[in-house]
């Protein structure tokens, strides 16, 4: 057989924004291998006429780091085509945690994210097979995902491993800092994608206190972000809030090396005034070379040929960093260029169904 699987006859759709090209694809040990044109036979094939066929969508703020635990369809992303789900944004999570804290660490999620606290009791329970973060990887890991997962280690669930109940009412002391350093660098070294934080004023968590996070000052902030410069790898996610924006940002990738991404670009926020002024902030959020930095980006156009793309696949395993992720324009640096491998997960605009070669359900 030429392909393990040929979708055929679809409109194919790469992401770029280029109009669609109808056409196949084929598919041989995980890998791209015909696009466009995919003469030969396969052991499976799926009729696309009709249909649009696209790349697996990236949705790069989720909160399922509970869910996970009960749903590793991560109901209800897969509906919509997403293949790779973000995790850990804002600063949450359920690990590291202490078994005194988990039914804190529940109500935090209840009031912050309005999750329902009956829900999380009966998915989580309060006998969890993990403490740290590399174990809650490995149960994930264990258990199985049906779409790539990449989890950060969130501010909130580090302070309250290693200051207890007081992580919300005070500065972190030196060694406290240098204890939740430590094990940011465990958690990338274990196969986080980065670390996450918040400081919104929106963000209250257990007893109408606010999350842990917003209690540390900019210092604790970044000497945490800098174990990413050591591992030499990983993002820092932010949700904006006093002290900790577009400035903060900057020195944030200027000290440590590493893209930033921050929640959430919104009209009328940060001081700025009318319905547009979100395209004043995301301006001044851009590198001096973003343009040449898109057009550095821009994917070779489909053709009715059955070149071979000898791209891997993008498997991003939940105890493994993601191989491939979609690019984030850094502050105050030029953005890592992504390598433009194809992906192997592929969208069926028919019943919101996600095909995805050799991943069951």
């Amino acid at each position: 057989m030429d392909y393990d699987l040929k979708i055929a006859g679809g409109t194919l759709i790469d992401g770029t924004g280029r109009p669609g090209v109808r056409g196949d694809v084929g598919i041989r040990d995980g890998r791209l291998v015909a696009l466009g044109e995919a003469k030969g036979a396969a052991r499976r094939t799926i009729d696309a006429g009709g249909l649009a066929v696209a790349p697996g969508f990236i949705d790069v703020h989720t909160h399922y780091d509970a869910q996970v635990l009960w749903d590793r369809r991560m109901t209800i992303s897969p509906w919509h085509g997403v293949t790779t789900v973000v995790m850990g944004n804002c600063g949450f999570g359920i690990a590291p945690t202490r078994p005194e804290h988990r039914g804190l660490l529940m109500r935090t999620l209840e009031k912050v994210e309005g999750m329902s606290l009956a829900v999380l009791e009966e998915g989580l329970g309060y006998e969890w097979p993990f403490e740290t973060f590399p174990e809650y990887l490995s149960t994930i890991e264990a258990r199985g995902v049906l779409v790539n997962a990449g989890v950060m280690i969130g501010h909130t669930p580090l302070r309250f491993y290693v200051m207890g109940e007081e992580a919300t009412e005070r500065a972190a002391t030196p060694d406290e800092l240098r204890r939740m350093r430590a094990l940011v660098r465990e958690a990338i070294e274990a196969g986080a994608i980065g670390f996450a934080t918040s400081k919104a004023i929106s963000h209250i968590g257990a007893g109408g206190k606010p999350v842990p996070s917003r209690a540390a000052d900019f210092d604790e902030v970044k000497t945490l972000a800098g174990a990413l410069a050591d591992a030499g790898r990983g993002i820092v996610q932010a949700t904006v809030g006093r002290e900790l924006f577009l400035d903060e940002f900057e020195a944030l990738t200027r000290a440590t090396g590493r893209p930033v991404t921050w929640t959430a670009l919104l009209s009328g926020m940060a001081g700025f005034a009318g319905p547009a002024t979100h395209h004043a902030i995301l301006a001044r959020s851009r590198p001096p070379d973003y343009r040449s930095f898109l057009k550095s980006r821009a994917a070779p156009s489909i053709s009715n040929s059955s070149s071979a793309s000898r791209s891997s696949s993008s498997r991003c395993r939940s105890s493994r960093p993601c191989q491939r992720r979609t690019s984030k324009a850094s502050v105050g640096s030029t953005p890592t260029r992504s390598s433009g491998a194809h992906s192997v997960s592929w969208v069926s605009a028919r019943r919101g169904e996600s095909r995805r070669s050799g991943i069951g359900p």
